[in-house]
């Protein structure tokens, strides 16, 4: 202790330094909305050869090793081309993310079997940092869109740039598993005889190449047509609209670890001059975090600010204004060697962890007002300024070692919090630990140096605060009533604040947007249904924009986000307002959910800072799979604790789902074409 006060120069210039380089690596850290978290969602993505006899089998053997896992909840197996997707569920409870991630990896190498099937990737479906759409001129959206993708591409620091186009009709193709078997036809020899028939199926779909369809021979000898073994039918294509204007989209997302905010201004001025180019087509970005995250890191650091300020003055009408300056001053150096560590640990800023310093302000001064008044009192006893920093330091060190150590250990449980939910929250305890650990340093250090430079007995007399005084003299005796009191008194409080407020484990999204799901029986009900949705929101003045997915989805918007049934017709709205966020959520709170037909679901969702909500999901397989799940579906119904509830009815044979622009397409999402072997979809999902 004597020779940090023998050397208070220096440390005082190490603090100096401590705040210049903790006020560089400010600009400098990767600053994003949330931390960089995993989803549920695992894709596997493979290359495979059509014509190998095996590929089938080869193909549910990799079927079967990931859903074995412990931790997968199922997996859904899509053939695309050349391409097989594993679309992975993860257990919520998943711990060891990343493990897992290598355990899944590594095994999947085992299944490599030569060209037949290759592992290309295996990875966590993110949410794109950005989406675009791209209405205006139709004869100009694709080429505007693969315009602007090539700009994207050109940056180092983005990635994952993909165009949606939207597809004319389709045609479904449902192949009989008998009259397969009968003629000795796999699925996969379908498959392989459409995608040859580029002349075809890249055509305009009407009746006439309907009917070539019907007629396509898939043996010779003897012959055999698709139409023997299948029912054919024209289904409704995709669509996506912005305003009600026909569009095309764009995502992108960053690498990980970059500040999204320093590409605000660069991404603008693209869509400016793409714009330019292009006079009568417009680009509206309805997802963009440079902009979104460089709004709430300046309103954070406006929190921290407003906290700072609120404690100065708090720990002021206490101490007087010397001691006050003396505990606050130290806190910037806290904050900014906080943010020297997060960077070289590789955190970025973002919402929790500067929530996390928030919430540190009021402990950090703690150690820093002990000290600070332990001196003061020696002070006041005669003692030197020196004598009297160290012997504030010998008398109070343990007292608040100990003291920040239960801190410690409290916040440190959090860090084990296993799952999504640990990959979520993890940076707040870090953050927090960081800075209470470093409170204790630097406030032992630093606050008697200041102590010694500005603190004076005279400067803060003794108050008289008499009714304190004979408070504390009365509850000293009478302790008993004053127990009794409290207790009931906080149980008064605590039953009420349960029973009159909703809980939820996770807050809204302070971005008021949110999103609408419509799942149909049948797409006429759908269409009725969007029609309705998109009346009301047009008459709505705090909706500025209306982004609609008609038998698709829009590209993944943020990690909360749903995953819309497969095989049921459906439809996606996301909805930019400017609401405030009490007003949003009371707008669909209130809004009247019985005027749409029967047979529809519409589930409104809100932005939350959370992974997806895990679903109750019911799997029924075997000869009685149907009739159990609409016996279970009438049952759930009539539960008035449950919200909103959907089935997939049983798909007992394999399809193959053919659109003229499909079959070229380059990027590759979950409504492109599927061939589902039979094994892996006969089942009911409720």
């Amino acid at each position: 202790m004597r020779i940090i006060i023998k050397l208070r120069w220096l440390f005082i210039a190490l603090a100096i330094v401590l705040l210049a380089v903790g006020g560089y690596l400010t600009q400098d850290i990767p600053k994003q909305e949330m931390p960089t978290m995993k989803t549920p969602y695992l894709l596997v993505t493979t290359t495979v050869d059509n014509d190998h006899p095996s590929l089938q089998d080869d193909i549910l053997s990799m079927h079967t090793y990931l859903d074995g896992f412990e931790d997968v909840d199922y997996v859904k197996t899509r053939h695309i081309q050349d391409t097989v997707l594993f679309e992975i569920v993860l257990s919520y409870d998943t711990s060891g993310v990343d493990a897992l991630k290598t355990t899944l990896t590594d095994g999947l190498k085992a299944y490599e079997n030569g060209a037949i099937l290759t592992v290309n990737k295996v990875h966590y479906v993110a949410r794109n940092s950005m989406i675009f759409m791209i209405t205006g001129d139709k004869s100009n959206l694709n080429e505007v869109a693969t315009s602007f993708v090539d700009e994207l591409d050109s940056y180092d620091d983005i990635t994952l740039v993909s165009q949606y186009n939207n597809y004319q009709e389709s045609v479904q193709i449902k192949l009989n598993a008998d009259e397969l078997s009968q003629h000795g036809i796999s699925p996969l020899t379908v498959y392989g005889v459409l995608n040859s028939q580029a002349d075809v199926t890249n055509t305009v779909i009407n009746n006439t190449t309907l009917n070539e369809l019907k007629s396509l021979p898939l043996q010779a000898d003897p012959l055999v047509i698709l139409d023997d073994v299948a029912t054919l039918t024209v289904v409704p294509g995709t669509q996506t609209t912005y305003n009600e204007e026909t569009a095309v989209i764009v995502a992108a997302n960053f690498n990980d670890g970059i500040d999204y905010t320093v590409y605000e201004d660069d991404i603008l001025t693209l869509i400016d001059t793409v714009e330019s180019t292009y006079d009568n087509n417009t680009i509206t970005p309805i997802v963009f975090l440079p902009e979104d995250v460089n709004i709430q890191f300046n309103d954070l650091l406006m929190s921290v600010l407003y906290a700072i300020v609120i404690v100065f003055f708090v720990i002021m009408l206490g101490l007087g204004l010397r001691q006050s300056f003396i505990v606050v001053a130290i806190v910037p150096t806290i904050v900014f060697t906080t943010i020297i560590f997060l960077y070289f640990l590789g955190y970025e800023l973002h919402k929790l962890s500067i929530i996390g310093l928030i919430l540190s302000i009021g402990m950090m001064v703690d150690n820093a007002i002990v000290l600070t008044e332990g001196t003061k009192s020696f002070l006041e006893q005669g003692y030197s300024k020196k004598r009297a920093s160290i012997a504030a330091i010998h008398k109070n060190f343990w007292p608040i070692f100990t003291a920040t150590l239960t801190t410690l250990i409290a916040f440190g449980s959090i860090i084990f919090i296993p799952g999504f939910v640990g990959e979520l929250v993890r940076s707040l305890p870090v953050t927090v630990l960081i800075t209470i650990a470093l409170s204790l340093v630097i406030s032992v250090i630093l606050t008697p140096i200041l102590a010694m430079l500005f603190v004076k007995t005279k400067d803060h007399k003794k108050r008289a605060y008499a009714w304190f005084d004979d408070a504390v003299k009365r509850s000293i005796h009478h302790p008993i009533i004053i127990l009794v009191v409290i207790l009931i008194a906080g149980s008064l409080i605590g039953y009420f604040t349960i029973t009159t407020r909703d809980i939820n484990l996770y807050p809204s999204e302070e971005k008021t947007d949110f999103y609408v799901n419509v799942i149909a029986t049948d797409n006429d009900t759908l269409d009725d249904t969007i029609n309705e949705l998109q009346t009301l929101f047009d008459h709505n003045n705090s909706i500025n924009g209306v982004s609609l997915a008609y038998n698709t989805d829009l590209p993944r918007f943020h990690f909360s986000q749903t995953q819309l049934p497969l095989l049921s017709p459906s439809a996606r709205f996301y909805v930019n307002t400017s609401y405030q966020k009490a007003d949003m959520l009371e707008y669909i709170e209130n809004f009247d959910y019985d005027q749409f037909p029967d047979g529809v679901t519409v589930e409104f969702k809100t932005l939350k800072l959370s992974p997806p909500d895990a679903p109750l999901e019911v799997i029924l397989t075997g000869d009685t799979a149907t009739d159990d799940a609409n016996q279970l579906y009438q049952s759930l119904s009539t539960d008035d604790r449950i919200n909103t509830i959907y089935k997939t009815t049983a798909v007992s044979e394999p399809f193959l789902q053919l659109s003229p622009t499909q079959l070229g397409a380059t990027h590759l999402s979950a409504e492109q074409i599927g061939l589902v072997n039979q094994l892996m979809l006969q089942e009911v999902t409720l």
